[in-house]
């Protein structure tokens, strides 16, 4: 388990942010967590910003981390050596990323969250909405509930 001083390696790779923790990915690479991005260093380095990340998951017995985006993208499996800090880090970050989170009320879209997300380092809000797969969102009664919950979480804000 690794806290300070990431190698020279890492720390060159991801682009003046600061490595807070990094865990190994077999002999392919590097996860690595700054206070900014998650950032996945193999053949080609992947910067991830945390307010793209919709939420991660370990499973303890294949020591291997599912991360899922927010934009619906395929979700990423890491297998890491020795996780240690990069998973109490990305689960604070992430965290740290949503600025509101409201559910959906009306039964027709049961399931369905309205997320308002903000990079770390500040900036516009991105809205989203997170869902189960049985919330079918080409519904017109659920694109109707989710308007009605975006506009009330937005207002929220004002």
């Amino acid at each position: 388990m690794k806290f300070w001083g990431a190698p020279r390696a890492i720390a060159a790779r991801v682009a003046g942010e600061r490595a807070l923790a990094f865990a190994a990915l077999g002999d392919d690479g590097w996860l690595v967590g700054t206070r900014e991005a998650l950032h996945v260093l193999t053949d080609t380095d992947v910067r991830v910003p945390w307010e793209a990340v919709r939420s991660a998951e370990w499973d303890p017995d294949l020591d291997a981390l599912s991360v899922t985006y927010v934009d619906g993208r395929e979700p990423d499996t890491f297998t890491l050596s020795d996780a240690g800090r990069v998973l109490e880090l990305i689960r604070e970050r992430v965290t740290a990323s949503v600025v509101v989170q409201r559910p959906v009320r009306a039964s027709v879209a049961r399931g369905a969250m309205i997320v308002a997300r903000r990079a770390p380092t500040g900036g516009p809000i991105e809205w989203s909405v997170d869902h189960r797969d049985s919330v079918d969102l080409s519904d017109p009664s659920v694109a109707a509930a989710i308007s009605d919950a975006l506009a009330q979480a937005k207002a929220e804000l004002d």
